[in-house]
């Protein structure tokens, strides 16, 4: 072989081993190109699942926040209103005795504010029953979520924050209302001494945890805490009993209408609450949609919370609707 021949075998060799080496450089990166492709559609399908789950959530919850402003808007506010319009007098200087003068001149007038304090604690009542109702189509969907679980927390403390403002108008003040009228009705009007029904009338009010912010009317304030505490263990023949029972029937006795008028001017107070805590659902729910529409957003969920209730948006301290 001459050296020409020689040179150009080697050459040829050469430029095989080259070939051979660039296709498998070329197949090694088809295959992890390939790899990645696949591993990239399937972070794409996850993406495009939590995406989707994230719109279904948040068009359910536009519908339940619909939902629940129409109760919020139409029977909470409207009928807590109406009732604080009639009772908040109270609250004004002079305003007890104006109220009173009012209520004399209109036997009907305490009759018609505790039907409104009934259509209230219906109103809170549908507004809970429809948190019920409406979290078996959120919650499953919320919990599809990555960030799920803090969603579901803070809508379940809202359901329960309703549960207590519907027990404290229904099991609080509207009981406490028909109570103290049965008691009234019993003991006005006769001289006789007090009889076993009406001391159990007496006991069965003054020893009511629920009837507290009224009955410390009759507590002398050094006594207030022994009394709520004898109360809560059920200590009932103890003597701060004996002394707050005595005080319920003389001040009955002396100035009823009052002690009537202040129960519902404490209602009212317990009707602002109960509205401001409905309004504080609907400012967490609409917290709640922002995060699910707004994924990349800066901001947590309990900043999203304060934003919404400060007075640039919902004013949840400043306004009633």
């Amino acid at each position: 072989m001459s050296f020409m021949d020689s040179l150009l075998s080697n050459i040829n060799g050469i430029e095989v081993g080259i070939d051979i080496a660039t296709s498998i450089t070329i197949i090694v990166s088809l295959i992890a190109l390939v790899m990645e492709s696949r591993r990239q559609a399937r972070r794409d399908r996850e993406k495009g699942i939590d995406q989707n789950a994230r719109n279904v959530a948040a068009s359910q919850l536009a519908g339940m926040i619909s939902s629940l402003s129409e109760v919020f808007i139409n029977q909470v506010v409207r009928t807590g209103q109406e009732y604080e319009s009639k009772i908040d007098v109270f609250f004004e200087d002079g305003g007890e005795d104006r109220l009173m003068d009012r209520i004399r001149g209109n036997e009907q007038f305490l009759g018609d504010r505790k039907g409104e304090l009934s259509v209230l604690r219906d109103s809170i009542g549908d507004f809970f029953e429809s948190l019920h109702a409406l979290k078996y189509q959120i919650f499953p969907v919320l919990d599809s979520l990555d960030e799920g679980d803090r969603f579901i927390k803070a809508m379940k403390s809202e359901i329960q924050d309703i549960a207590r403002q519907h027990s404290r108008l229904g099991a609080g003040y509207l009981a406490l209302i028909g109570e103290y009228e049965a008691f009234c009705d019993s003991l006005l009007g006769t001289e006789e001494d007090v009889t076993s029904e009406q001391f159990r009338m007496a006991m069965s009010i003054v020893c009511d945890l629920d009837y507290w912010e009224w009955v410390k009317l009759f507590v002398d304030d050094e006594e207030r805490e022994l009394c709520q505490e004898v109360i809560r263990q059920k200590q009932y023949d103890h003597d701060v009993i004996k002394r707050v029972i005595a005080a319920l029937f003389n001040l009955t006795r002396q100035n009823h209408l009052y002690l009537n008028t202040y129960i519902y001017a404490l209602a009212s107070r317990q009707v602002q609450e109960a509205r401001m805590e409905c309004k504080d659902v609907l400012c967490n729910l609409s917290a709640i949609y922002h995060m699910l529409i707004c994924k990349d957003s800066d901001m947590d969920l309990g900043e999203v919370i304060e934003r919404y209730k400060s007075d640039n948006y919902f004013a949840l301290q400043r306004e009633i609707r």
